[in-house]
């Protein structure tokens, strides 16, 4: 573990422990939930930013990756995260309720590259930037099957999302970064452009709303109160786009509202399911 993570939870945990001395609202214990800037969580997000999640003693931690999210998870920070199944496979299941299936990705987790697809495939010098803790890998493996490619001389570097938001196109170089939205949208306007999806890779990627048994035991009313809010988030975001925009946009890492908007196209919303 890096040091500066270390900090950090350190930090954040002195936190928690500050807010637990009042954090009771009429006898209620607080919910904590961590979730990271995904279109498919933004219903969550929608409602904590219009106040509805504190009335109900829900507070969301907000995490910059998915890596993040489960290191939270794992050092006993939260209640409940938002995750894919590839990200939840290492944890202890038993432990953990599948509470609300958010969105399937299509094409908003993507592979990237400053080259063409043709261009690649024939550079076996190609530099990889990707979140290897994360299903960036497991997009990442989809892909080399599919295409055969050898990647023995590649050369690969474990970055965050919030930090491969800032790498830029080097036509020096045959580049390929593994992303997801908002990040992926910043990438483009770097000089990079889409060559594949969890779509073409035939990758079944599952978003969800993650929460600790022991949590949801003790609390079914409340947590279920929780699962209408984020259904009527989602309804904002279908039947009002530029309110629920606006409101959620500062989590968004700049993308704009049309890129916004778009990226929610390019996921199946299994909350669909749901609304009436």
């Amino acid at each position: 573990m890096h040091l500066g993570r270390i900090g950090s939870v350190f930090i954040f945990l002195i936190i928690i422990v500050f807010q637990s001395a009042c954090s009771d609202i009429s006898g209620q214990k607080e919910i904590r939930i961590a979730t990271s800037p995904w279109i498919g969580y933004s219903p969550l997000i929608y409602a904590f930013e219009k106040g509805w999640l504190e009335k109900e003693n829900i507070k969301l931690v907000f995490s910059t990756s998915l890596h993040e999210t489960i290191h939270f998870h794992q050092a006993g920070l939260v209640d409940g995260f938002t995750s894919t199944q590839f990200d939840v496979a290492p944890l202890k299941r038993e432990e953990l309720l599948l509470f609300m299936p958010l969105d399937r990705s299509y094409d908003a987790d993507v592979i990237l590259s400053n080259k063409s697809l043709d261009a690649l495939l024939l550079d076996d010098t190609v530099s990889v930037y990707l979140e290897l803790e994360s299903v960036n890998k497991h997009l990442f493996d989809a892909f080399v099957k599919k295409y055969d490619i050898n990647i023995s001389k590649y050369t690969v570097y474990n970055k965050e999302q919030i930090t491969l938001k800032n790498l830029k196109s080097d036509d020096a170089k045959t580049m390929l970064v593994v992303s997801y939205e908002p990040y992926a949208s910043l990438l483009r306007h770097k000089g990079f452009d889409q060559i594949s999806s969890a779509k073409d890779s035939d990758t079944l990627i599952l978003d969800a709303l993650y929460l600790n048994k022991k949590i949801y035991d003790s609390d079914k009313n409340r947590l279920e109160r929780l699962k209408l809010l984020i259904i009527q988030a989602y309804t904002v975001f279908k039947d009002d786009p530029d309110e629920y925009y606006g409101s959620v946009k500062k989590h968004f890492e700049g993308q704009s509202k049309e890129e916004f908007i778009k990226s929610g196209q390019m996921i199946d919303w299994l909350i669909d399911a749901k609304v009436k």
